[in-house]
């Protein structure tokens, strides 16, 4: 097993963690540390509306950070086009620019200075 297949398992996890950590806010109604931490939750004026915002497009980053992992792992085992990891790269970096942006505004609109 290389280094590169270790790094794609890993990238899996954190789209799983992601996902789970999505569900239970959700669940919960208490905003995750994933994406908030733990002092800053004092400072959020509307944990609902903040869940509410975030929850679907925390958990979408996150089946789509699992799926980049399995697509890389795939390419490790049977050697897909090197093109296939660069689509897959930057179709991650569109999203993960995308994720922080809508994050921004979470926090502009749901947490108080």
């Amino acid at each position: 097993m290389n280094v590169m297949m270790v790094l794609d398992v890993v990238i899996i996890g954190v789209g799983a963690y992601m996902i789970s950590a999505a569900v239970q806010m959700k669940r919960s109604g208490e905003v995750s540390t994933s994406i908030l931490a733990k002092e800053e939750h004092g400072r959020c004026t509307d944990k609902k509306g903040f869940i509410e915002f975030m929850y679907k497009k925390e958990a979408g980053f996150g089946i789509l950070t699992a799926m980049i992992g399995a697509l890389g792992l795939v390419s490790d085992l049977i050697k897909l086009p090197r093109m296939v990891g660069i689509v897959g790269m930057l179709v991650f970096l569109a999203a993960f620019l995308w994720f922080q942006s809508e994050l921004k505004k979470a926090r502009a609109q749901f947490l108080r200075n």
